[in-house]
């Protein structure tokens, strides 16, 4: 989906002429460490992530101030990343995420990245609001709570292999323990149990 390995068959593709481009993907990837200009800015990094996007145009100057403010960085808007702390830097790449606002938001880890309290909730919030007008947020967790309180469907997967995908009560409704944890089924899925 990302293009980080090839797929054995099939294509992939986001518009009609077969080609993906940066800014027609409607794709936002989000590793665990965000690749951003460690030299640069907050501001700076937002910028260059926003323009290469093609995102422009009047608001987005105050979406960016809003979202900063939501994150607690507006008082390290001229500091560069290097500075940062490792959730200010997520922070700093959820920011941008968010004004780009893509059809898809693919996040490894968002949970384990560092931040605050605070940038949880915020981020939270915003992708549940983001869930509401449409986007897919797409999460990786190997916290299996988080998985169960945050999330509408659950993919799991044990060494590669897709073990479930759907609602969390169309996985519980499956299995003999209609009580069970996410923690439960995914043990009793990974054993070969249903």
């Amino acid at each position: 989906m990302l293009g980080r390995t090839r797929a054995p068959c099939g294509t992939t593709s986001a518009n009609s002429d077969g080609t993906i481009s940066i800014r027609e993907s409607g794709f936002f990837f989000l590793p665990d460490f965000p690749f951003l200009f460690w030299e640069q800015t907050i501001l700076q990094n937002i910028g260059i992530i926003l323009r290469l996007y093609g995102v422009d145009g009047s608001g987005i100057q105050d979406r960016v101030l809003n979202l900063m403010r939501e994150f607690d960085l507006l008082t390290l808007a001229n500091s560069p990343v290097e500075r940062l702390s490792r959730g200010q830097a997520y922070k700093t790449a959820l920011v941008a995420l968010i004004a780009v606002d893509p059809e898809v938001w693919l996040l490894d880890e968002p949970m384990a990245s560092g931040m605050d309290p605070l940038g949880q909730a915020a981020f939270k919030r915003l992708a549940r609001d983001a869930a509401a007008r449409g986007r897919t947020i797409i999460y990786s967790t190997q916290v299996l709570e988080v998985a169960e309180r945050f999330s509408d469907r659950v993919c799991l997967i044990h060494q590669g292999e897709i073990r479930a995908f759907d609602k969390l009560d169309n996985l519980r409704a499956g299995a003999a323990d209609k009580q069970n944890t996410l923690e439960e089924l995914f043990m009793k899925l990974r054993a070969g149990e249903s």
